[in-house]
């Protein structure tokens, strides 16, 4: 579930987002808030993110990013730095962050978004408990909205993580509603 606050202008937000996965037993609250400039070409992104797994891994991650928008798509690069305990043992990792954005209308009443980013992280443990290089992660996610009313979306969204050149790591389809207030 998640909940965005945006001001009228849309040049700030800030929001929430929990999550619970059943297979590994984990849960995520992410807090995050974007600025953008009065030209609306530059936004600023921070997020903060804690995954808990009671039975074995805590651990928390701060992103930051810069986003420039060019015509219709959206370039962005920053970093995200984690600090934790997987199966009890600390770990703290800095990964390089860049991608892109560009959202588009399908018809009247169908939106759409899509996003792409890479994550160069040198080191990584993953559930499996092992470490390996992992090279350049790809997170792929798109978006899409079905206008019902003027206040309210359905919405289906897709994502998750590709270890270049080997296999996906994870994935995920959401569905659920967009409420305007």
């Amino acid at each position: 579930m998640s909940m965005t606050k945006s001001n009228t202008d849309n040049s700030r937000s800030k929001g929430a987002l929990l999550n619970f996965t059943t297979t590994v037993n984990n849960s995520n609250l992410t807090l995050y808030t974007a600025l953008t400039n009065k030209k609306k070409t530059n936004t600023a992104i921070f997020a903060n993110s804690s995954m808990i797994d009671l039975d074995r891994n805590f651990f928390n991650t701060t992103t930051a990013l810069e986003s420039h928008k060019f015509n219709k798509v959206s370039l962005m690069g920053g970093a995200n730095f984690t600090i934790g305990d997987l199966d009890g043992e600390m770990f703290t990792n800095l990964s390089a962050v860049g991608g892109g954005f560009y959202m588009f209308k399908v018809g009247k009443k169908v939106s759409a978004n899509v996003l792409m980013l890479a994550v160069y992280s040198p080191f990584t443990k993953f559930y499996e408990g092992r470490w390996w290089s992992s090279g350049v992660l790809l997170v792929p996610f798109s978006s899409w909205d079905y206008s019902i009313s003027k206040n309210f979306k359905f919405n289906v969204s897709f994502s998750g993580t590709y270890q270049y050149s080997d296999k996906f790591l994870n994935y995920q389809i959401l569905t659920g509603g967009k409420i305007m207030l």
